[in-house]
């Protein structure tokens, strides 16, 4: 290995500590409010000719909205996450290859699982939001949109792997 090597991996391994705080943020919109939210999916009903949310649509939407806010917040809040990075800081201040390489491991690991539980949480909102909607509500978005831009739709404009543009330059009247 020569020198320039050694010099690129402490720096990359830095870079994904430096990038650790900003992951618990990714896809979040503090801007975007619930109503905002939900007035995005009534657009989208009205543009497919489908009725609008109903108000026990609307609070049953709502209080996923909230669970999934909570949810998200409590993982924002998690003491382990931090302790893995202070770990990292410790090796690099000592010089200790060995042990910042074992931080790498567990950071890299950490990063995995919490992007597949936010992969699995989004699929599991989607699902919950779709059982919401009536049949004829998801017919029509489903014709106007593709599934794709449904899918789309279902994240509510929040979170990450939304399915972002499939299927959705098919649309004959833009929403998003």
């Amino acid at each position: 290995m020569t020198i320039r090597t050694c010099r690129l991996i402490p720096a990359s391994i830095l870079l994904v500590w430096l990038a650790l705080p900003l992951y618990g943020a990714q896809g979040n919109d503090p801007g975007m409010k619930q109503r905002d939210k939900l007035e995005m999916l009534n657009r989208a009903l009205e543009y497919a000719g489908a009725p609008p949310l109903d108000e026990n649509q609307r609070q049953a939407i709502d209080s996923l909205i909230e669970a999934r806010r909570a949810e998200r917040e409590s993982q924002r809040t998690d003491r382990a996450r931090f302790a893995v990075r202070d770990e990292m800081e410790q090796a690099i201040l000592s010089g200790d290859e060995a042990a910042v390489s074992a931080a790498a491991d567990r950071i890299s690991s950490e990063i995995s699982t919490r992007a597949a539980t936010h992969i699995r949480d989004a699929g599991i909102f989607k699902i919950r939001v779709l059982a919401i909607l009536t049949e004829q509500q998801v017919s029509a978005l489903k014709t106007q949109y593709g599934e794709s831009g449904l899918v789309h739709i279902l994240g509510l404009g929040g979170g990450w792997f939304k399915g972002r543009g499939h299927g959705m330059h098919h649309h004959r009247r833009g929403v998003w």
